[in-house]
């Protein structure tokens, strides 16, 4: 919408500018020839109606779009609507690699290559221990949660995506389903992640 928004803000400038060449050219005959400037006289009237209206239009975009503040504060709300947006289910075609136990990345064959092809996911819910840990235990524990879910995923019949949502580096995050079962349920059975709802995230270490 910031994009469609800018472009109007610009299309808008040049009609202004457009409407104000052409009035200076009315307002000041004896820059044309004569025969046109009495033509164009018929006109002047209309000619100032439609500057005013385009000047007045290109304060009001200019003004609630590019105002200190108001394009930081669109940003932000548009960012916040965008990882809060819900895209739908969607089923994985091939799990491509597994980095942490709750993240991986996988092929969907359904949506376009540029997305679709090895596109990294992320679990909704979870926190789990990591390969780059703090300490030894965290990643010793990493390396147990991560081998749990490439078993997981790697033996499952259908692997499939709900409540998908943006997130941070090209990421997506969804509720991840391993045969009708939720994969961030499983994990978190089995101690190999806890809930996490985007808090403050609890140590590894202990």
């Amino acid at each position: 919408m910031q994009l469609i928004k800018e472009i109007i803000s610009l299309i808008v400038f040049i009609c202004f500018l457009i409407g104000a060449s052409l009035f200076m050219w009315v307002v000041h005959p004896k820059k044309c020839l004569n025969k046109v400037c009495k033509e164009a006289k018929k006109y002047m009237k209309v000619n100032k109606l439609f500057t005013a209206v385009v000047t007045v239009s290109f304060l009001y975009i200019v003004v609630a779009n590019f105002w200190p503040g108001q394009a930081e504060d669109l940003n932000s709300a548009n960012a916040k609507g965008l990882s809060e947006m819900i895209y739908g289910d969607v089923k994985v075609d091939r799990i491509y690699s597994v980095y942490d136990a709750d993240t991986f990345r996988a092929d969907i064959d359904k949506w376009p290559l540029v997305i679709g092809h090895h596109i990294p996911i992320r679990i909704n819910g979870i926190d789990a221990p990591e390969i780059r840990g703090k300490c030894q235990a965290e990643k010793n524990k990493a390396k147990l949660a991560r081998a749990f879910t490439l078993n997981t995923l790697t033996n499952a019949q259908t692997i499939e995506l709900g409540n998908i949502k943006r997130g941070k580096y090209f990421r997506i995050l969804a509720d991840v389903y391993v045969d009708n079962k939720n994969l961030a349920q499983m994990l978190i059975k089995v101690g190999h992640a806890r809930a996490y709802d985007g808090g403050k995230r609890q140590g590894w270490c202990e």
